[in-house]
C-alpha cells in the first residue's frame, strides 16, 4: 500500500508561515512528461492541498480538468488550471497564471471568472511585484534548488529564496527540487507553502 501523503507531509511541518489562513500549504503540479495523469495521485495528496493541472496540449488539459474535477472534490483537493489566457468560463476552483502570461490577463477577467484562488509563477523580485500588483493570492517562486526538469538551470538557493520571501508582499510558495528532507528549510526561510511534482509523486508510487 502506498505511503499516504495525508500523513507524511503534515508531520514534517515545523512552523506555519501563512499570511492568509485560507491559503493552502501544498501545491501539487502535473507535468506532461513526469506526471501527465494525476488521477492515481489524488487520493494520496495531503489535506489543505491544491492540484495545478498543466499540459502543453490545451485540449488535453481541459479534458483532464473536467475528468478529475469530481475526484478532487471527493478527496478535498482544490483543483486549479494553468491558463495563459482568460477562458470564457472556469471549469475548476481556481487559476494559475504563468509569469509571462500575466500580460494577457486583466483584473476584469478575475471579476468575471470569480476563482477561489489565483496563483502565478515567479523567478525574481520583479515578477513577484508584477504578480502582486495584479492581485494574485500567492506566487510560486522557483527554482529553489536544482531540479530534475531543469538540471542545468540556475537555482535561487536558500539565502536568495529567504530574501525574496521576506521582501515579497504576497505569500511565497517554494517550488523546485524540494524533497521531504528540505521541507523544514524552505518553511524556515519564510515560505507560506510548498509546490512540486516529485515531492508528491514519489510516495504514492512507493510500496
Amino acid at each position: 500500500m502506498p505511503i499516504s501523503m495525508k500523513r507524511t507531509l503534515p508531520s514534517l511541518i515545523l512552523q506555519d508561515n501563512h499570511q492568509c489562513r485560507m491559503l493552502p500549504l501544498w501545491f501539487a503540479m502535473t507535468d506532461h512528461e513526469r506526471l501527465p495523469d494525476p488521477t492515481p495521485l489524488i487520493p494520496y495528496l495531503p489535506q489543505n492541498c491544491v492540484l495545478i493541472v498543466r499540459d502543453l496540449d490545451t485540449t488535453r488539459q481541459s479534458e483532464t480538468v473536467h475528468r478529475i474535477s469530481p475526484i478532487c472534490k471527493d478527496n478535498g483537493v482544490t483543483l486549479i488550471e494553468s491558463l495563459s489566457r482568460p477562458p470564457r468560463q472556469l471549469a475548476c476552483d481556481g487559476v494559475h497564471i504563468p509569469e509571462k502570461s500575466l500580460i494577457h490577463w486583466k483584473k476584469t477577467d478575475i471579476f468575471r471568472l470569480q476563482p477561489k484562488i489565483i496563483s502565478s509563477s515567479a523567478h525574481s523580485l520583479r515578477s513577484i511585484t508584477q504578480a502582486t500588483n495584479f492581485g494574485v493570492d500567492a506566487c510560486l517562486l522557483s527554482p529553489v534548488f536544482a531540479t530534475k526538469s531543469h538540471k542545468n538551470s540556475d537555482f535561487l538557493g536558500m539565502p536568495r529564496f529567504a530574501s525574496l520571501c521576506h521582501s515579497a508582499r504576497v505569500p511565497i510558495i517554494g517550488l523546485g527540487g524540494i524533497s521531504t528532507a528540505r521541507i523544514h528549510r524552505v518553511f524556515g526561510a519564510g515560505a507560506a507553502g510548498i509546490a512540486g511534482i516529485g515531492l508528491f509523486e514519489d510516495p504514492y508510487r512507493s510500496a
